[in-house]
């Protein structure tokens, strides 16, 4: 009996990465965010992942959901026991979030170094989000809590952005995308940024 408890002790080490918690390991979802738009809107915003037995890796997946129905959401695959790699990059959505809303959402998610994103609207106006860190208790209980930050602002009006510039606490550009329509995505630097 002695043998078998050290075997499954010997098994459960080897199934959590070095420098990882148990609790970090595990699969899951959590909220993290949640709120209500100068309009009315509610909002929720949650993250997690599933195990990918055969691939030996995480699906980390990013959701927002409002209460008209619509909702968005990203992800990736990430190592066992690590945390979303997003460097220098921002995803997300900009638009109205339903037919003849009386206001509009700018929201996503960015690497972690992120601090300031800039953007360039559809109707020519600029608008400048700040995305924050997930709260630091989540960040302690799950480790694939830390390596990103999110954003989400209301706006009247149904602009969407066109184009995007991601800064760091430097002020530094670390990022941006010229052909945005709607969506933030993968960085592609181009012309100059939005003042």
């Amino acid at each position: 009996m002695r043998r078998i408890a050290l075997l499954l002790t010997a098994f459960a080490a080897l199934a959590v990465p070095t420098g990882a918690r148990a609790s970090d390991a595990k699969s899951g979802t959590a909220l993290f965010a949640h709120g209500i738009s100068p309009q009315g809107e509610r909002w929720s915003a949650t993250a997690g992942v599933r195990p990918n037995r055969r691939r030996h890796l995480w699906r980390f997946d990013i959701n927002f959901k409002f209460s008209n129905g619509y909702g968005w959401g990203s992800g990736q695959e990430i190592p066992i026991g690590s945390h979303e790699h997003m460097e220098r990059e921002a995803d997300g959505y900009t638009g109205l979030l339903s037919g003849g809303a009386p206001e509009s959402a700018a929201f996503g998610y960015a690497g972690p170094e992120v601090t300031t994103i800039k953007m360039k609207m559809s109707d020519g106006s600029s608008l400048e989000v700040h995305p924050v860190l997930p709260p630091v208790s989540l960040r302690h209980q799950f480790i694939w809590m830390r390596g990103f930050r999110y954003f989400i602002q209301f706006y009247p009006g149904g602009a969407y952005v066109t184009e995007y510039w991601l800064y760091n606490k430097a002020g530094m550009q670390v990022g941006c995308e010229i052909y945005a329509e709607g969506e933030l995505g993968p960085s592609v630097c181009g012309t100059i940024p939005v003042t």
